[in-house]
């Protein structure tokens, strides 16, 4: 009786997890062969058990979904004239199957065995210091190995290896490993990942809707297909988070006008100098004017000034004289 009560508990919980996948598939046209495997969950000592081996605490998120399945596997297909082709693919590897990355990780060197994991890490990430990397105190588990096209990461940052480890403090996040080793964030916890990876539908390169790079032309017909909107929406995303990161970098940049256009502002400096000394010179010489009397050019205007007007004969007689 209580085997039968967990059993359906555990289906109960399953068809939660799958938040009305498998239903909103079913209305879509052509989707085939909907295929979930439920799997039991984990047990707790062998939650323990990882989390002693690896000095690690799994998020209570991660903890609470292995405790209601281990692991979790959806695949679905659709109807083409040629047959039936495999489409979406929904993965969460089991607590068995998480694996820590690192230097000497098979599962690494398998993905990308002609890029030496050395290098990335070598190069000194100035626009996102922030990223992880296979040295400095991250810790890099493996969820999901995506088909050899990347790997779908949870990452945990240390201060230090030393570092007592207590359970609450560690966080963690999911990120994306491209075949180019390089890093793109996906989401804060496995709660939020989770959901996204239901909302994608697991198509085909879903994850790299969050890259530089864009998901590729094969994926974005399935995506148009069964996930328009959600589509529209990871560009609109993708587009802030770069417009943002553009700004950023154009704050950053230090930019000196007096240095760039020095020459041109010592020159307006001197015109300027030049001009308001001519300037000065000119008030100084009206003002130096405005001292002297103005010349008496007429009787009128001298008797407007308080001069007192030359006579007629006095006038006459001053011109006799001048002409002897």
């Amino acid at each position: 009786m209580t085997c039968e009560f967990e059993y359906h508990r555990t289906k109960s919980l399953l068809l939660h997890l799958h938040m009305g996948i498998i239903k909103h598939l079913d209305s879509k046209p052509g989707v085939h062969k909907i295929e979930s495997n439920e799997k039991p969950p984990a047990e707790r000592p062998a939650i323990i058990a990882w989390e002693q081996r690896n000095t690690t605490f799994l998020p209570e998120d991660l903890k609470n979904f292995f405790m209601t399945s281990d692991g979790f596997n959806m695949n679905w297909s659709v109807v083409m004239e040629t047959g039936t082709v495999p489409v979406g693919r929904l993965h969460v590897n089991g607590i068995g199957q998480l694996q820590r990355l690192d230097l000497n990780s098979d599962a690494v060197s398998s993905t990308t065995p002609n890029v030496s994991i050395l290098d990335p890490d070598s190069d000194d990430d100035t626009d996102n210091p922030s990223k992880p990397k296979f040295s400095g105190g991250f810790r890099i588990f493996e969820l999901d190995p995506c088909n050899g096209y990347g790997k779908v990461c949870m990452v945990y940052r240390d201060s230090k290896p030393t570092t007592v480890l207590i359970a609450g403090e560690m966080t963690s996040e999911i990120w994306f490993l491209d075949r180019a080793l390089g890093w793109h964030y996906l989401a804060a916890t496995f709660t939020d990942y989770f959901r996204l990876m239901i909302m994608h539908l697991g198509l085909p390169h879903w994850q790299y809707a969050f890259t530089d790079f864009g998901v590729p032309p094969q994926s974005k017909q399935w995506f148009h297909l069964y996930a328009q909107v959600r589509f529209e929406i990871d560009l609109h995303c993708i587009a802030d988070v770069k417009a943002a990161t553009t700004v950023n970098a154009a704050s950053k940049t230090l930019f000196d006008p007096s240095k760039v256009f020095k020459g041109k502002n010592e020159k307006k400096k001197v015109t300027g100098t030049g001009q308001s000394g001519s300037v000065q010179n000119a008030n100084t010489s009206s003002t130096h004017n405005r001292s002297k009397k103005p010349p008496v050019s007429s009787a009128r205007s001298a008797s407007s000034l308080g001069a007192k007007p030359l006579s007629s004969s006095s006038s006459t007689q001053s011109l006799i004289k001048s002409s002897r």
